[in-house]
């Protein structure tokens, strides 16, 4: 839908394409509303029913309020799988930073050979695992939005 608006309306300002994977805003459904052509208000109105809609559709899926840290030994584990198996329809490699779904304990279960159930049987202890081994680290509630100040600082520290 979003392609379909871009073609008639200047998109510039907007946030680009969602990406699998990608924390989900709030304001995602504004723009929605946007790209599909709704009145305001058809999502924001009644924000629960659209993301359990979503859910439904698994257009979304439960993120945990975790970013991946140090992902060297899963990403290892994941190539060694991908060498003998198709991995074209399952999420690419962890990157540092990026928000820790659900699935992905599902996903770390194949890649290790690991019996289905294994740490989704019990998120908790793989989580505190996770946690304490620096694989991952605690994710705010919160996503960037005007970053221009803190990235030049970055450009003038990393100089």
């Amino acid at each position: 839908k979003r392609t379909e608006y871009c073609a008639a309306n200047d998109c510039s300002a907007m946030r680009g394409p969602f990406v699998p994977g990608e924390i989900v805003l709030e304001s995602d459904f504004e723009v929605l509303e946007v790209w599909r052509g709704l009145a305001p208000g058809t999502y924001m109105d009644d924000l629960q029913a659209i993301i359990d809609e979503s859910l439904s559709y698994k257009n979304m899926e439960p993120a945990l309020p975790f970013a991946w840290l140090g992902v060297g030994y899963y990403n290892g584990k994941r190539t060694e799988y991908c060498a003998a198996n198709d991995c074209s329809a399952m999420r690419g490699p962890f990157v540092p930073g990026e928000i820790v779904l659900e699935s992905d304990f599902e996903v770390l279960e194949v890649w290790r050979g690991l019996a289905p159930g294994t740490y989704m049987d019990d998120l908790q202890a793989i989580i505190d695992e996770s946690l304490s081994y620096k694989n991952m680290e605690p994710a705010l509630p919160f996503a960037w939005l005007g970053v221009g100040y803190y990235n030049g600082k970055r450009t003038e520290y990393c100089a």
